[in-house]
Formats: C-alpha cells, structure tokens, sequence
C-alpha cells in the first residue's frame, strides 16, 4: 500500500470505529490513535482514505469525510494494524493503463504567449480504457 500511495497516489480503506475514536481527537487533534481502549465498544465500519504515512512513527494519514471540524482539518494520524485500517482484503487503490500510447502532437497551431513554445492540436481519442484494483 505504501508504494501505491508514493507511486500512484491515495487508497481506500475501512476503518472500524469504536467509541472513543472521536473523543481522542476531540482533545488531541494532532495525536496519532494507537487503536480502542478496552472499555470502547465497536460502532460501524467506515470508509476513509489513506493519503500518506511516516514509517518512522509507525502510522496512516487518513482524510475523513466527517468535514474540517474533526480532528486536524478532516485528516488524523492512525497507526499502523489498528481497527482494521489498511487492511489487504479491504484497501483498494486505482490506477489507469492506456490502451494504446498518447498520439504525437498534429499541426503546430500558433506561437504561444511563451518564446519558442507553441500550442499544438491533438487526437482527441486517448482514453483510459483498463483500471487496475487493489494493492
């Protein structure tokens, strides 16, 4: 996952929350959660988005969509094999491989507002056409 996310960019994955996720956050926004604590009762499975991560400390930087108020602007820190976060059944990540490579540039159409750069016309039929997912 971690080399998706360098390479490619964000994944999704589930997030079991308990009862004191919110409240840990609520009082330590920069915090990084270590899992529920043992009187922490299991609530839902929710989805959030790994868009990065510190090996050195050990944890996930997650965006949220519980909006800029939670924690620190919607993002938190979650550790590493807490709650079911980045796990391999439940994490996907995308990326798009062409089916043919992007045409060369047609017709030089006129200089642009750059020395020496000009705009040219393309193709107009490159697309994506394979996805690839998971991790």
């Amino acid at each position: 996952m971690q080399n998706h996310i360098r390479l490619f960019g964000s994944v999704v994955t589930r997030l079991n929350i308990f009862t004191d996720f919110r409240s840990f956050f609520e009082s330590n926004t920069s915090g990084i959660y270590t899992g529920h604590g043992p009187k922490a009762v299991y609530k839902e499975s929710h989805a959030v988005v790994l868009v990065g991560y510190d090996l050195d400390k050990g944890y996930w930087i997650v965006k949220n969509s519980w909006g800029v108020n939670f924690a620190a602007s919607g993002f938190c820190k979650v550790a590493f094999g807490v709650d079911g976060v980045g796990y391999p059944d439940d994490t996907f990540g995308i990326y798009f491989v062409p089916d043919k490579p992007p045409p060369k540039p047609l017709n030089r159409l006129s200089p642009s507002s750059r020395p020496g750069c000009y705009k040219y016309r393309t193709l107009p039929s490159f697309a994506a056409t394979r996805v690839w997912l998971g991790v």
